[in-house]
């Protein structure tokens, strides 16, 4: 991936109208403006995404940062990446409405709003890809016919699925809906001709539904699927250091579960990224055993940290703290190259430059002198972007 590439001018126009109001860019423009995280993208790309994903491996990776630390950021650059390199991608906001003891509905939403890039156009829904993955002509159907799948209603539905200009209305909806995690009763699915299609999406099956899809996908040669999950919400955070909610131990177990399958192999084609506060790792080890131990990776104290590492920091992975022996530095050299970024897009759109980067050195200043905190960024951008409209619009 280039960072230094732009889309259409009025794309990039539009990007900046984004980032001038909340100082956040959409996932397809964040690769734009990003300061000191290609080189690890890179890595990313070369170590995960060419080989060991399309080859069947799966693996699990966690970041950890305080708010507008830029952990949403690095899903953004991973999700655009993954996009744009063929894999299927879902990003799941973990929060008040979606939590990870709720599996069965996670696994709904990712099977909602799951997408890939295909003929030149973002395709949405888990049904939708597979619909529209029928006239590729690259895939291996017959490696999931074989397969023996811990879900067979699912597995069919997925094969039908690939074969929809067979079927009339009634029939291809109900499979839709099916696919979607929605229940369709057997009933139904014989009076459409399905009668191979049964058990929909129910918490008793949710995982094997899981592991039925990812694994398909896998099968059937597309080169993978990528999970991003956001910690959006304090969802892990204990109030009560002295009792462990329920809901906790039951999300704990679920991913307890999700990284032994990943490395024991039960899950191909995967790579799930958790992006969560600084006490999850820790809380995890104390608080949660079962899930402590597949975390238990400790990170040497004399030792820098490496890409390879499971878990990360945010500032790990930051090209900018390598080379900064303070947090100070870190912050100026951060406005140093996002002024670069920004006077290179005021130039591609045929803006006023004159001065541009005096301007904006000034206006960023007094953002850094007035965030202490790791918003910092956040407020920077948005006062830049601001400033950049102003110049393009002149």
């Amino acid at each position: 991936m280039d960072a230094s590439k732009f889309p259409e001018k009025d794309k990039v126009v539009e990007m900046l109208e984004v980032l001038a109001e909340n100082g956040i860019p959409k996932p397809e423009t964040a690769h734009i403006i990003d300061v000191g995280t290609y080189d690890f993208l890179n890595f990313l790309n070369k170590e995960l995404l060419e080989n060991y994903i399309p080859a069947g491996g799966s693996t699990c990776r966690f970041f950890e940062g305080t708010y507008g630390s830029g952990k949403s950021h690095l899903l953004d650059l991973i999700e655009y990446l993954a996009l744009e390199n063929g894999f299927i991608v879902c990003r799941i906001g973990l929060g008040n409405d979606l939590r990870f003891e709720n599996w069965s509905q996670i696994i709904k939403y990712i099977l909602e709003s799951c997408q890939m890039f295909l003929g030149g156009r973002v395709v949405r829904n888990f049904p939708n890809i597979l619909f529209e993955l029928q006239h590729s002509g690259f895939l291996k159907t017959e490696k999931v016919e074989i397969a023996q799948l811990p879900h067979p209603g699912f597995q069919n539905a997925i094969l039908k699925a690939l074969r929809t200009s067979r079927f009339e209305y009634a029939a291809r909806e109900n499979l839709y809906r099916f696919l979607l995690g929605e229940k369709v009763t057997a009933k139904a699915m014989k009076a459409s001709g399905l009668r191979t299609i049964k058990n929909p999406l129910a918490i008793n099956n949710s995982e094997q539904v899981l592991i039925t899809v990812l694994n398909a996908i896998h099968l059937l040669g597309i080169k993978g699927f990528i999970l991003l999950f956001d910690e959006t919400d304090k969802s892990w955070v204990l109030k009560n250091r002295n009792v462990v909610p329920k809901r906790i131990l039951i999300a704990s177990n679920i991913i307890r579960r999700f990284i032994d399958s990943c490395s024991l192999g039960r899950i191909k084609g995967t790579f799930a990224v958790f992006a969560v506060l600084p006490n999850f790792i820790g809380d995890c080890k104390q608080f949660y055993p079962a899930l402590g131990e597949r975390l238990g990776f400790e990170t040497p104290e004399d030792r820098e940290a490496s890409w390879r590492w499971p878990i990360l920091s945010i500032s790990a992975v930051s090209s900018l703290n390598a080379v900064c022996e303070s947090e100070l530095m870190v912050r100026e050299l951060f406005l140093k190259k996002i002024i670069e970024k920004f006077t290179s897009i005021v130039d591609y759109c045929d803006g006023e430059t004159i001065g541009i980067e005096t301007e904006l050195f000034e206006i960023g200043k007094k953002q850094l002198e007035s965030h202490a905190g790791k918003d910092y960024k956040r407020a920077i951008i948005k006062a830049l972007a601001l400033n950049s409209i102003n110049r393009i619009n002149f």
